[in-house]
This record gives C-alpha cells, sequence and structure tokens, in this order.
C-alpha cells in the first residue's frame, strides 16, 4: 500500500471517527428540544382538532424513541465503544427492532401526512371526509402495528457474534443479512419517498385548483381560520417531504449498493474498500438520522401558526418559572406587573375578539 494510499484511508478513519463523536451531540440535544416542543405545540387546542397534527404529533414522539434507541445508543458505541447491546442478546435483538420500526414509521408518518392532506384539498367532497381525526387515530395505529410485525424478523435475524475481527450485534447469517438487507430499504426508505413525492405532487395541482374554488356564501370566520390553519400546514408539509427526500437520498444510495454488491453479489472487501464504506455509510447513516431532528425548525420556519404557538408556549413557561422561582423578586416591579396580568390581558383580548365576531353579521371572505 503506497503512502498516499494509507494517508488517505488514516484520513477517512480520523474523520469518521470525530464524525461520530460531534454530530450525534447535535442531534440529541436540537432533536430533543425540538420534539418535545413539538408534542407540546401539536396537542394545543388551535392545532390538535385538525388530523394532519396528529400525523405529525405521532411522528414528533416516534421521534424521540428513534433519537435515543437509535442515535444515542450509536452514538455510544461508534465514539466511546460502549455498547450495552453486548451485554444480553435480549437488549441487542430488542434496540435493533425499536431503532428499525421509528425509523420507519418516521417516513411512514410523513407518507400519512401526504395522503391526509391531499384527501383534505380534494375537489370532492367524499375524498374530503376521508380527512378526519377517527380515520387518523385508527391508521396511525394499524401503520405501528404493521411496522411492529414486519420488523420482528430482526428478532429473529439479529445476534452477538463476531464480526470483521470483533464482537458486535448484528446478522451473522449471510443468506438472512442478504434477505434483511435487500428488503428493509425498500419498506423503510424506498416505497416511502416514492409516496411522499407522488402525493406531494398531486397536493400541489389539488392547491393550484384551490385558489380557483369560489368560496360559499355561508361561510364564515371559523372556517377561514381553519382553511388558514390548513394551508399553512400543507406548506410546512411541502418543506418536511422535500428535506427527507435530500435527506434520504444518499442513505438510499449507499445501503442499495452494499446490498447488491456485498451481500447479494458477494464481492469481497479489502481494508481500502472497507474504510470507504464505513466512511460513506457513516455520512449517509447521519444525514437520514437528521430527519426526525429537524422537524420542529421546518415547521417553525414555514408555520407562522406554528410559531405563534410556540411563542405563546414559551411566553407562559417562562411565566411559570418566574412565579415558581425567586428570580421573580429580582425584577423591576414594572415588569412583575406585566408577568402578573398576561393572563388576563389575554383573556380580556380573547373576549373581546368573541365578542367583536358575534356583532360581526357579514365577515370579508378571503382565501
Amino acid at each position: 500500500m503506497s503512502n498516499s494510499l494509507a494517508n488517505l484511508l488514516n484520513t477517512l478513519n480520523t474523520i469518521t471517527i470525530w464524525t461520530s463523536r460531534i454530530i450525534p451531540i447535535f442531534h440529541l440535544i436540537f432533536g430533543t428540544f425540538g420534539n418535545v416542543f413539538n408534542i407540546i405545540i401539536f396537542t394545543r387546542p388551535a392545532l390538535r382538532t385538525n388530523p394532519c397534527s396528529m400525523y405529525f404529533l405521532a411522528g414528533s414522539i416516534n421521534n424521540i424513541i428513534f433519537i435515543y434507541s437509535g442515535i444515542f445508543v450509536r452514538y455510544m458505541i461508534d465514539a466511546w465503544n460502549l455498547d450495552i447491546t453486548l451485554t444480553s442478546v435480549v437488549i441487542c435483538k430488542f434496540r435493533q427492532y425499536i431503532s428499525a420500526c421509528s425509523f420507519a414509521l418516521y417516513s411512514w408518518f410523513i407518507v400519512l401526512a401526504s395522503i391526509d392532506r391531499f384527501l383534505s384539498s380534494s375537489k370532492s367532497a367524499q375524498l374530503r371526509q376521508l380527512s378526519s381525526l377517527s380515520i387518523a387515530r385508527k391508521v396511525i395505529l394499524l401503520t405501528i402495528i404493521i411496522m411492529l410485525l414486519f420488523y420482528s424478523l430482526v428478532l429473529f435475524f439479529f445476534a452477538i457474534d463476531l464480526n470483521y475481527s470483533k464482537i458486535a450485534c448484528y446478522i451473522p447469517s449471510i443468506q438472512y443479512n442478504a434477505i434483511y438487507f435487500s428488503i428493509e430499504p425498500l419498506i423503510s426508505v424506498v416505497i416511502p419517498v416514492l409516496l411522499q413525492t407522488i402525493f406531494g405532487i398531486l397536493l400541489i395541482v389539488n392547491v393550484r385548483s384551490m385558489h380557483n374554488r369560489v368560496v360559499p356564501i355561508g361561510d364564515n370566520a371559523r372556517n377561514e381560520r381553519q382553511r388558514s390553519n390548513d394551508r399553512q400546514l400543507i406548506k410546512m408539509h411541502l418543506l418536511q417531504v422535500l428535506m427527507a427526500n435530500l435527506l434520504l437520498a444518499p442513505y438510499v444510495a449507499i445501503t442499495s449498493y452494499n446490498s447488491i454488491a456485498i451481500t447479494i453479489l458477494k464481492q469481497p472487501l479489502s481494508i481500502h474498500d472497507q474504510t470507504i464504506v464505513l466512511f460513506t455509510l457513516t455520512l449517509a447513516r447521519y444525514f437520514a438520522s437528521t430527519n426526525p431532528v429537524i422537524s420542529f425548525y421546518l415547521y417553525t420556519l414555514s408555520g407562522p401558526k406554528f410559531r405563534n404557538e410556540f411563542k405563546r408556549c414559551s411566553r407562559h413557561g417562562f411565566q411559570v418559572i418566574l412565579r415558581k422561582s425567586d428570580f421573580m423578586r429580582c425584577l423591576p416591579m414594572r415588569i412583575q406587573q406585566v408577568v402578573r396580568n398576561e393572563n388576563q390581558t389575554n383573556t380580556n383580548t380573547q373576549f373581546t375578539e368573541r365578542t367583536e365576531r358575534r356583532n360581526n353579521v357579514h365577515p370579508v371572505q378571503r382565501y
């Protein structure tokens, strides 16, 4: 091996090690913060009545599970060589099972949200009726059951065995390895990405035709607010679909190559090839793992309603912290009065707005 090639391999190994130590820290911090606030905001009265918000809520809960069953455990293994999956075969199987299910469910919840937005924006009244909270709850439960049943293969395939001269939790059987890594990318990435793209295009077509619709004369301010929420959820969802497809593309390419070249064609890997595969797979995995982390920031960027709810939640939390702590005493009296009277002011404002809407016989119709 030439010196230049040896230097290249050492550089790739160094980049892989430091990438494994640095990037997951940001994933854990920003992913936990963002998804916790997603759960809080999507359970707020202003958003929890929308079926699309139900899919976003389920996705946020699932993201928390993936961050700690997938990203955190992988971070401890790659960065610090602390592998809890080697302590027991049960832990090895269960961790892989939960991580694989939650990773796949992330993509499928986006698919369900795509279908819901397509139905809710359809010209057909029958299709629009399919976009409801009751149906959303049933579909979410059914999707979770299907994924849990499919990934039960993990409980049979994975084991603790010798892999590349070290003990690891992986699939020791070459046949099972070929089966799993040929089917799993299709279920978790390829098929969901195709469905997201298809329904995303159909949604854009519906949105364009939506602007040409005639608003019913009997429409009211409540329906206007609902349409505004729908438009904002559509923007949030389309941005999420775009980012998900971009970040999952490298993972699809690398895993497909590994499935075909390594497990099916059984091409032997030299030390040079192993280093390159490990480097590219690590980067692709972190790109794909970024999706469950950034949903909150995409929603905040594209949804004014979401931003307003986030501001309300943050303001309320700040008030609670100030009231429960002694720090309130350190603030000037004027600021203390503002903090204490803000809730009452908001209540009076809401009462005034409701009174004005009752007296407004002919609200302005906009779409």
